[in-house]
């Protein structure tokens, strides 16, 4: 029988504020007495707390930002655990209330001091205390967000007797006749509510369960469980440790936790009398005694070398003494005095280097970035190898490969049919949320040194598409994942020109002509529109209708000309505009063709049939013309990944496209493969 994992639990989870499309979500968790983090974006930017109401009915706030610091900037937990913060700094603490329970939110309340946490695999309650803090305030639409980061985290364990040695026993003689064993658990629950619906008291042989005994809700509120085994004796080694855990299962009706008071556990050896026949096996009356060969004890250590000044601290409770035992030791004044008996440990222990050394002294190595080293770091006892390493278990095979011009410039679209595995498993990231997610932290927009992540193309039909093949020998960097630019509305016709009216579908059909827009003199970051059709038109279920475009001259093609099938995407939402939030990064003009004359819409003024007044999230230069614009909007699309790389063309100019692997610059060795070994093994398969 194997005892299931401790289960995660969750305490804190962040959303960012400037953040693309999808799930952005950094969360804490605790699992197994260490404290873990998750997300698809954990770098320094403006965070808010994203805590569902149950997550919020677990979760404390000590201390806000605007509150003042508590102690002098040291706050004593009722467990007695010092917490250090500054006066900007926010405190939580996470526990496990549940229902309606424990609604006081006053730390010091009695509830709230009984409310923890509890670790079903070691065994022990607690509770989790995180200290926020922030270097950076930003505002957007009047309201202040904060890049919070956990500057420290505390896991605090409620108090236990039990010692670490308890319930183990060491076999240091091997029996030559079989050992009997009787063992024993006792349990109760605190408050005599009901807990796990099955108590396991488990005997291991080393690593393994030797045998398990158990009882079933409700008599594990308060009870005990006792077995009795037998270890054949031919089964057992030298050193082999027979220990005891409590295992619990089934929290369909849990509310209290389970805690175990007592083990007991016993060895006998049953058969003839210790005269007839040794531990050993071999009987008295041969003489053996007399022979030294058959003396396993001759010249054995009486006693241990004392240390010349390391003192025993004797914490036994035989004395005397008010309050000696476990808290107080019985000789403190022989201790003051610095003349308590020596203790037995070897004084090479504090001087001997090979002990020292990896103990007390210690060596260290410091790289610059996560997966790198760098030309004169030191590298010690490392070597010119990373020190620490963040690695990608997935890799991206794609369909075809899309020029996003006119719509995006200077970019490579890449449609990520799926994601594959070390094991050559394929994850179709527009099947569930669990995929995309996967598609978003593989191929995510800062890597773990806060740097944009760079990938790497390998092309499948190279003969078809052999310009395509220039991919293969710049690393470029990720633009955007699950995301593609869609047109809203435009004027521009061409490279270089913009048409004088722009056709819009609705109820009637109706054309607003030139111009349409004009900056606020006052303030360069307002985009008036000066069209009444527009205005109108806006937000009531009128679509831009087509408008021919004619290819122009452009450096990022061929012969310096755009090429022949160039033309703008369908449009397929309604003319309207989004604005930045906490959701969405909003929509953006582009002005004149140039990615470098791009805005993104923080906010819009509109008055039906009156005004649309725009705000931008920058200042629009004078001699920038706004009537030669297009407005676009990145759209959810789970296959697409785009690459800050312009797609390579040949000549004649055509659209080729290509299957390939799209492989994160980092990734695990089991992906350290040719990229036509993957494929040929896929397609082996059927798989694609």
């Amino acid at each position: 029988m194997v005892r299931d994992i401790q289960p995660d639990n969750f305490f804190l989870n962040f959303t960012n504020v400037n953040t693309l499309p999808g799930n952005n979500d950094l969360e804490y968790y605790y699992r197994e007495g260490e404290i873990w983090a998750t997300g698809t974006e954990n770098i320094f930017e403006p965070k808010v707390l994203n805590l569902s109401q149950s997550d919020i009915s677990r979760t404390t706030l000590i201390k806000s930002v605007s509150d003042p610091i508590i102690d002098g900037g040291m706050f004593i937990t009722p467990e007695g655990e010092s917490i250090p913060h500054g006066v900007n700094d926010e405190i939580y603490v996470s526990s496990n209330y549940f229902g309606t329970q424990n609604m006081s939110r006053d730390y010091n309340s009695k509830e709230w001091q009984n409310s923890w946490w509890y670790d079903t695999k070691a065994h022990r309650a607690y509770r989790v205390y995180v200290v926020l803090s922030y270097t950076e305030i930003t505002h957007i639409a009047g309201e202040s967000f904060y890049d919070w980061s956990i500057n420290m985290a505390h896991i605090v364990y409620k108090d236990s007797l039990q010692d670490i040695n308890d319930g183990v026993y060491t076999f240091t003689a091997l029996p030559v006749v079989d050992v009997s064993v009787t063992a024993s658990a006792k349990f109760q629950t605190p408050n005599g509510f009901d807990t796990w619906g099955k108590t396991s008291l488990n005997m291991y042989l080393n690593d393994t369960i030797f045998t398990s005994s158990y009882v079933l809700a409700p008599n594990n509120t308060s009870g005990s469980i006792e077995m009795l085994t037998t270890f054949p004796n031919q089964q057992l080694r030298l050193n082999d440790r027979v220990r005891l855990s409590v295992a619990v299962e089934d929290s369909t009706n849990l509310v209290d936790p389970l805690i175990v008071t007592e083990y007991s556990m016993s060895f006998s050896t049953p058969g003839e009398a210790i005269d007839t026949e040794s531990y050993l096996g071999l009987t008295t009356g041969l003489g053996l005694e007399d022979n030294p060969d058959c003396q396993p004890v001759l010249n054995n250590v009486i006693s241990s070398r004392q240390s010349l000044f390391v003192e025993d601290v004797d914490y036994s409770n035989s004395s005397n003494l008010s309050g000696s035992g476990i808290l107080l030791p019985q000789n403190i004044e022989l201790l003051r005095q610095n003349s308590a008996e020596k203790a037995s440990t070897p004084d090479s222990n504090y001087s001997q280097i090979s002990h020292t050394g990896i103990r007390y002294i210690g060596t260290k190595t410091t790289r610059k970035e996560v997966n790198q080293y760098q030309e004169g770091e030191p590298t010690n006892n490392l070597g010119s190898i990373p020190n620490v390493e963040s690695l990608n278990a997935y890799l991206g095979y794609f369909s075809k490969v899309v020029d996003p011009y006119p719509n995006l410039n200077n970019k490579t679209a890449l449609f990520v049919k799926y994601l594959i595995d070390a094991s050559s498993t394929l994850y179709d990231p527009s099947l569930s949320d669990i995929n995309f997610n996967n598609l978003e932290n593989t191929f995510k927009l800062k890597d773990s040194n806060n740097t944009p992540t760079n990938v790497i193309v390998s092309i499948q039909n190279i003969d078809e598409a052999k310009e395509l093949k220039k991919l293969e020998s710049v690393t470029p960097s990720v633009y955007s994942v699950g995301t593609y630019p869609n047109p809203i509305l435009f004027s521009q016709n061409s490279s270089t020109t913009n048409a004088s009216s722009i056709p819009l579908l609705g109820n009637p059909n109706q054309t607003a002509g030139s111009p349409w827009w004009s900056v606020d003199t006052s303030d360069r970051k307002k985009l008036k529109c000066v069209s009444s059709r527009l205005i109108n038109t806006y937000d009531s279920n009128y679509y831009m209708g087509s408008i021919t475009y004619n290819p122009g001259e452009n450096t990022d093609f061929p012969s310096g000309v755009e090429p022949s099938f160039t033309k703008f995407d369908p449009v397929t939402s309604q003319w309207s505009l989004v604005s930045q939030s906490l959701s969405t990064p909003g929509d953006e003009f582009r002005f004149e063709n140039d990615e470098n004359h791009t805005f993104k819409v923080i906010d819009v003024d509109y008055t039906s049939s009156v005004k649309l007044v725009v705000t931008l999230d920058k200042e629009v230069d004078t001699s920038i013309n706004t009537n030669f614009f297009l407005i676009r909007r990145l759209t959810y699309n789970p296959g697409f990944v785009i690459l800050n790389e312009q797609k390579p063309y040949g000549f004649p100019v055509s659209a080729s496209s290509s299957p390939g692997i799209v492989t994160p610059q980092y990734r695990v060795d089991a992906l350290r493969k040719n990229p036509d070994d993957i494929i040929t093994s896929l397609i082996e398969k059927d798989l694609i």
